[in-house]
């Protein structure tokens, strides 16, 4: 189910225009750029939306926007399920061939030239780093007698048809949407292969809808960013 929507483009775009100086020739380079990523964003969201939008399982936030300790969070997705397990999904470049060296490089493909760009995976660490404190002061679901505890887990979404390579080391945490779900069945407390103990650990669909509505109600909008 769909908690969070991605935040309008044009709404993104216009926000981050009236931060930037209109005499900087390098302002437009940050907008093309800013544009990239957002149409990049919207087409991840879209192909995890067909995926899982439909079932109750897993509730979805797409272009989340915090501000924790006076820092700005952005996170591509963030996902959640009924046993709370907390996925957290990158999408940078989405639709370019990656690749990942031995020394956990990232790569992408532009017009047959090969381009470094930050980690993924070290921005989804610092993330889940200052999420694991930040949450603390939302109100998590009890069952018998106490607060569920939460198992947190990150990965990078690949595009569906774009090339990937990287050690194996690495490969594991590069997954494309359809297969999402067999990758959260290895990786996640998944119900179909959980114990008994586990299903009693479950919330129901509705308090998970308000746990995830907690995320969403702190998501800082475009015409709240400046």
């Amino acid at each position: 189910m769909i908690i969070k929507p991605p935040d309008s483009l044009q709404a993104r775009l216009a926000a981050q225009r009236a931060t930037l100086p209109a005499t900087d020739p390098a302002s437009e380079a940050r907008l093309r750029g800013l544009h990239q990523h957002l149409r990049g964003l919207q087409h991840s969201a879209n192909d995890l939306d067909a995926q899982l939008a439909d079932g109750t399982r897993w509730a979805l936030l797409h272009d989340l926007h915090l501000r924790i300790d006076g820092r700005s969070l952005w996170i591509d997705h963030l996902l959640i399920n009924r046993q709370l397990d907390i996925l957290l999904l990158a999408s940078p470049h989405y639709g370019d061939s990656l690749s990942v060296d031995e020394q956990g490089e990232f790569f992408r493909e532009v017009r047959g030239r090969r381009l470094g760009f930050a980690s993924p995976l070290n921005r989804l660490h610092r993330q889940l780093a200052l999420l694991r404190t930040w949450s603390r002061q939302l109100a998590w679901p009890y069952r018998q007698g106490g607060p569920l505890t939460p198992s947190w887990l990150f990965a990078v979404l690949l595009a569906p048809h774009a090339d990937s390579e990287a050690p194996a080391a690495f490969a594991e945490l590069l997954v494309r949407p359809h297969q999402l779900n067999d990758w959260l069945a290895i990786h996640t407390r998944h119900p179909e292969r959980s114990t008994l103990d586990t299903l009693a650990h479950s919330v129901s669909v509705d308090t998970l809808r308000g746990f995830a509505q907690q995320w969403r109600d702190r998501h800082i909008g475009p015409e709240q960013a400046g």
